[in-house]
């Protein structure tokens, strides 16, 4: 179904815009369900404890 994730130093660099778009599907599969962030969403969010 899926091929193995491979190491940084083992990709291909001649990946073509249809693998990647079909890894990025891959990777994608299943994410239907998390929750969408808000349009205000910022880094201040993350780092609110932070000044």
């Amino acid at each position: 179904m899926n091929e193995p994730i491979l190491p940084i130093t083992d990709v291909d660099k001649s990946l073509s815009l249809e693998d990647f778009d079909r890894d990025m599907d891959d990777l994608a599969d299943g994410l239907e369900g998390l929750p969408i962030l808000p349009q205000d969403f910022s880094r201040k969010d993350i780092y609110s404890d932070h000044d």
